[in-house]
């Protein structure tokens, strides 16, 4: 790297050139310059990368000097040789780009070491510089694979370097025949399934581990990484694509998967490859957790089965009215394994499957509600998006049954409320000749939905409900008490004794009178 000493002063000039050794350190020592302007005469010529100067000199001082270096030379490195009294211009020196300043009366090493650290700053600029271009050039190459992958577009004219470097990073050019081609989406999975976020060091796996048995272009996604890969001389290509996943699960500590799409032969097919590719995704929870699955693996399947069996309905009821979240949970478990299990399940149909499920269940709720004389909620049924319920089937499902069953909870509670009070308005007053009209007027409830009530709840109707809490009534006086029976039957209620005497003895198989001789 070539290095150039600017001082008026011959000592200072011979000093530095002499005393220190700056060819061991890597450096081109130019002839100095004894001024500004000698200096700036040089420079187009010979174009030095560091720069020693002095500020005071006779004539242009360095400051100025540096400012003409740094606007027609912006990378040159301006190391400034000051002396004690000089520190005042240290502000405007920066200003006009100085990097570093010394002392003239340095040592040698302290010298070296500012033209090295000078050196580094031009270093790691070019590098950055490199880098960046690097980066640009691969954004405009993603954006051409992108093109291609997702909408399908040849690159225009000018975007052919692109185009040259992505096809040969597949191991082809423009002037010869392309081999076979194949897109993959690849996509890391949480323990449960879930779809992960993609980081730096998954990106970087995947890639290196994938370009170590295909020629690859990559293009990152948030969720997944999209690749063509070239099959040119290629044997087995699942079997190595599923070598690879291996590798990058052990190394990630994370599941992965990877769908493909079918073999093509030219750019203009690398679209369709790619839509069969996200499609054949789609399949990841119904390949029995496997790594990796093609498009010709789940071609044909006709879909699940929708019809559902009485007992299908009758075990999601039971669930939804049990009141406990673990079963509601191991039920849409169970459902969506079978449904996923299913040979001929497609992403499409299972979708449908969950949807005519939610509305069994909905279709319940209504008939609940009507039941019990309560209000459906203003929201209607929700059924998730495909896409949201691709992403964590069971989740998915258990929360839409807990939202019926938490419904069906709040109306069971009003339920429990009404019963409750309508047993004890009838307990307190079985003296009287209590109608149903009576007991639904007192619980605020309409007689018919009372009915059922008792009937649902007790299972028993009304007057069979009143007439055995009347006998257990008798039953307890007449052990208890030495009432007289036809006492005992005006206080549940019944003054004629021949009535009450056939209903006891139809309840008990006794007569009063022989009850309770018998207690």
């Amino acid at each position: 790297m070539k290095l150039l000493i600017v001082d008026d002063e011959v000592i200072i000039r011979r000093g530095l050139s002499t005393v220190i050794p700056w060819k061991e350190h890597g450096f081109t020592l130019l002839k100095p310059a004894a001024s500004a302007e000698e200096a700036l005469l040089r420079f187009p010529g010979e174009q030095p990368q560091i720069v020693f100067t002095d500020i005071q000199m006779t004539g242009k001082n360095g400051l100025d000097m540096t400012a003409e270096i740094k606007e027609a030379y912006p990378q040159t490195e301006i190391v400034v040789l000051s002396v004690h009294d000089q520190f005042q211009f240290t502000q405007q020196a920066i200003r006009y780009g100085v990097a570093d300043y010394i002392l003239k009366t340095s040592s040698p090493e302290e010298i070296i070491n500012a033209a090295v650290k000078a050196r580094s700053r031009i270093l790691s600029r070019s590098q950055q510089r490199l880098k960046n271009k690097a980066d640009e050039h691969r954004i405009r190459q993603n954006g051409v694979l992108e093109d291609l992958l997702l909408n399908g577009r040849i690159p225009a004219s000018g975007k052919q370097n692109e185009l040259d470097s992505l096809l040969a990073g597949i191991g082809s050019s423009l002037d010869k025949p392309l081999p076979p081609l194949q897109v993959l989406m690849i996509s890391l999975l949480s323990d449960s399934g879930q779809q992960v976020s993609l980081t730096d060091e998954a990106v970087s796996s995947v890639e290196q581990h994938l370009k170590r048995l295909f020629p690859a272009a990559m293009l990152r996604q948030e969720h997944n990484m999209l690749a063509v890969i070239s099959l040119h001389a290629v044997t087995n290509p699942n079997s190595k694509l599923l070598e690879a996943a291996g590798h990058i699960e052990r190394k990630l500590d994370q599941r992965l998967f990877i769908s493909a799409g079918p073999v093509v032969q030219s750019l203009q097919q690398l679209h369709a490859s790619y839509i069969q590719a996200k499609q054949t995704h789609g399949y990841r929870g119904f390949v029995g957790g496997g790594r990796l699955v093609t498009s010709e693996q789940v071609q044909g399947r006709k879909g699940i089965d929708l019809a559902r069996s009485p007992e299908d309905e009758a075990r999601l009821i039971r669930a939804l009215k049990s009141g406990e979240r673990d079963n509601l949970h191991l039920l849409a478990e169970e459902l969506c394994t079978e449904a996923q299990a299913n040979p001929q399940a497609t992403p499409e149909s299972f979708h449908a499957y969950i949807q005519l499920l939610l509305m069994t269940g909905y279709r319940w709720l209504e008939r609940s509600a009507r039941e019990s004389g309560a209000e459906m909620p203003a929201a209607g049924l929700r059924v998730p998006s495909l896409k949201t319920l691709l992403s964590d089937p069971e989740g998915v499902l258990t929360r839409h049954l807990e939202e019926m069953m938490d419904i069906y909870l709040t109306w069971s509670d009003n339920t429990n409320r009404y019963i409750k009070e309508a047993i004890a308005f009838i307990r307190g007053n079985l003296v009287h000749n209590i109608t149903l009209q009576q007991v639904a007027a007192h619980t605020h409830v309409h007689p018919n939905y009372l009915s059922d009530l008792f009937k649902r709840e007790t299972g028993r109707n009304y007057i069979e409900f009143i007439t055995a809490e009347r006998m257990e009534r008798a039953m307890a006086a007449l052990s208890g008490t030495t009432l007289r029976v036809k006492e005992i039957a005006r206080s549940v209620g019944y003054e004629d004794m021949k009535y009450f005497t056939q209903l006891f003895k139809r309840h008990t198989g006794l007569t009063p009178s022989e009850y309770r001789s018998n207690c």
